[in-house]
């Protein structure tokens, strides 16, 4: 005769939460080891590759940007394999992308747009009274003056390539598995959404990009999807590439 008892409700609960908190530091973990890991590995490819012969100027534009897309298919890969490789399972769903865009994708974008916005400057507007804090200072690409094809390129990779990748990674396979280890959405919104802003390495683009992230996290939580989130990814790129290559770089 079985004469075990069930654990009582609140050992049980501290055994979730337990479980919980491990699995978000795992999957921080994965993705802070990922993000190096990536880089180091395109680097010893590159490098592999230039001792064959392969003419590569780390000055060049088109480098500079080829190499951040190979780092960010690098770290997709590295996060998918791992995913599959302990779950045995890796759905289209359990990353955001159950489906194709559809037209209300469209219009939640751009409400994001107008959401995200509005709380960026007035975070923005309030970090300004923080010593040493500059709202207006650009955000370091890495880039010079982008002209004709490079412009293209820099298009292509900076407004399309680069918004569906960070989504994928950040909103697919980070806030995704956070949800089914059962975090409530706002927490995993939180968590993914400092993560994001700290990749970016400076303080004020973090704080607008944080603001970014709720967003497009609030949309993915809406949706069960990542498609509006990239979609408000890309307008928010495509207006600072406006800005910064097209406006500025011009006059």
């Amino acid at each position: 005769m079985d004469t075990a008892q069930p654990a009582p409700p609140h050992a049980a609960r501290k055994l979730q939460l337990s479980a919980m908190l491990s699995g978000l530091a795992g999957w921080t973990a994965l993705l802070i080891a990922a993000f190096i890991g990536a880089q180091y590995i395109v680097s010893f490819v590159i490098i592999g590759l230039i001792q064959l012969g392969l003419p590569w100027s780390p000055t060049s534009t088109v480098n500079t940007l080829s190499f951040r897309v190979y780092v960010y298919v690098a770290m997709a890969l590295i996060i998918g394999a791992v995913a599959w490789y302990r779950y045995r399972k890796l759905s289209f769903e359990q990353i955001g992308l159950p489906r194709l865009p559809e037209w209300s994708d469209i219009g939640l974008s751009l409400a994001g747009v107008i959401v995200y916005m509005l709380a960026s400057t007035v975070a923005l507007t309030l970090a300004s009274n923080i010593p040493g804090f500059s709202p207006d200072q650009a955000q370091d690409l890495g880039l010079g003056r982008l002209f004709g094809s490079d412009l293209v390129l820099g298009f292509v990779v900076l407004v399309v390539l680069t918004p569906l990748f960070e989504e994928v990674i950040f909103r697919g396979f980070l806030y995704g598995r956070l949800r089914n280890l059962q975090f409530p959405w706002w927490v995993s919104s939180l968590v993914v959404s400092i993560l994001f802003g700290l990749a970016h390495m400076q303080w004020n683009v973090g704080v607008d990009v944080f603001f970014l992230s709720m967003v497009a996290c609030m949309l993915r939580e809406m949706t069960d999807s990542i498609w509006a989130g990239v979609l408000l990814h890309m307008v928010k790129n495509f207006l600072a590439f406006l800005v910064t290559f097209v406006f500025i770089q011009g006059m």
